[in-house]
Formats: C-alpha cells, structure tokens, sequence
C-alpha cells in the first residue's frame, strides 16, 4: 500500500488519509506500528498537534492519558443541542470538572431559565475584582 501522495512511508504505517483535490484532508492515525494504542484524527491543512480529536486506549500518549478524549483546535470549539440537553458529568470516582480560561476573555454562563449550583461540599468565590451579585424577584 503506497502512500496517497507517492512519498514518505507506505499508506499501512500513515493510518488513512482522505484527500480533497486541493490537498486538504482528514488523517486517522491509529498508532500503527509506531508502538500506540490510541486513535488521533486530525486535518490536514492544520498541523498535526492543532485541529485534532485523540482518544486514547491503552497507555499515555503525547500527555493524553488512558482512556481519555482530548479535543484542540486553534480556534473555536463549539458544542450545540437545537432540541436536547447537554451533559458534562463525572459519573462516580474521584474526578473533577474544571472550566478554565487562560485567556483575557470573559466565562459567561447564559440561561433563558433557572441557574442552579449545588454542591456536597464548599461552594468558593475568588477574584481579584469585583463580584456582584443581583437579583430581581418577579
């Protein structure tokens, strides 16, 4: 199986490529003798570590641990339900959700309904600026 563009290895060490005529594309690398277990799917046109979905199976790979999904993109990630709910959850264990942004931009959370935070434990508020809190009752 030669490689799709006739350079670099063969085709069965790449994974699969699926390629427009104007050479952007979809990469499934599945590990394949390269000693992995995980699947990474990436685009063409993006470098090989921007614009990419890895799951992993087996042991750690490039910093994506065991069993896990890791999501990068360079720009926007946008996850929309028209009719449904939207879950992130932690089942059982000990895991934790964390929302994070390490940018100058603004966490806004925006509901046409009721905004509920429980919690077993401590519920913390930290920041270096001011916190407001409002509240109209109907």
């Amino acid at each position: 199986n030669p490689a799709i563009d006739g350079k670099g290895p063969p085709q069965e060490f790449l994974g699969i490529k699926l390629k427009t005529h104007d050479g952007k594309g979809i990469f499934l690398d599945d590990g394949q003798g390269k000693g992995k277990d995980g699947i990474k799917l990436y685009l063409q046109e993006g470098e090989e570590n921007k614009n990419v979905i890895q799951m992993s199976k087996g042991g750690d790979e490039n910093g994506v641990a065991p069993e896990s999904l890791t999501i990068v993109m360079n720009n926007n990630v946008e996850i929309t339900s028209s009719q449904g709910n939207i879950t992130i959850a932690v089942a059982t264990g000990e895991g934790g959700i964390t929302i994070q942004n390490e940018g100058t931009g603004a966490i806004e959370i925006d509901s046409g309904g009721d905004v509920s935070v429980n919690a077993t434990g401590d519920i913390s508020l930290v920041s270096k600026g001011i916190i407001t809190i409002n509240g109209e009752a109907q």
